[in-house]
């Protein structure tokens, strides 16, 4: 979930809990009286049921924290299928392309391999928040 959508479930969650009924309107003319946009709470009014309730705010914290690292972690999990995916594609088209070859192709700045008759290309594929990933790819006859 992303963390907009999570603090409207957390205010939507108060609001749904604490107001069950609608508070009494005064007697003001429709053009004068103040429009509510949505029924998200404001910053005062969550306030108030903080004061009031601090047992389901902190529930609301807590499930609302949970979604946060629920978020991270499904944020992880596709980078690594998408690392997967690169990688297992890369090889398979260079394979296709070029099948009396062995493709290598692996993120380790540190290796070294004694290859004959190789090509080298490097790649970066990108990765999230700007960050990228470097990878080596060889094609060679033997090694």
């Amino acid at each position: 979930m992303k963390p907009q959508f999570c603090f409207t479930i957390l205010v939507s969650i108060l609001t749904s809990l604490t107001f069950s009924a609608p508070a009494p309107q005064p007697d003001i003319p429709t053009s004068l009286a103040p429009r509510r946009i949505s029924n998200a709470l404001s910053v005062r009014e969550a306030s108030d049921v903080a004061e009031r309730n601090p047992i389901l705010t902190a529930a609301a914290i807590i499930d609302f924290a949970s979604d946060v690292v629920n978020f991270i972690i499904d944020l992880v999990e596709d980078q690594a299928e998408k690392e997967g995916a690169f990688t297992q594609q890369t090889v398979q088209n260079l394979l296709d392309a070029y099948p009396t070859k062995n493709v290598i192709v692996y993120h380790d700045q540190d290796s070294y391999y004694d290859l004959t008759d190789a090509v080298h290309a490097h790649y970066e594929l990108d990765l999230l928040l700007g960050f990228t990933k470097g990878y080596e790819i060889w094609v060679f006859d033997t090694g």
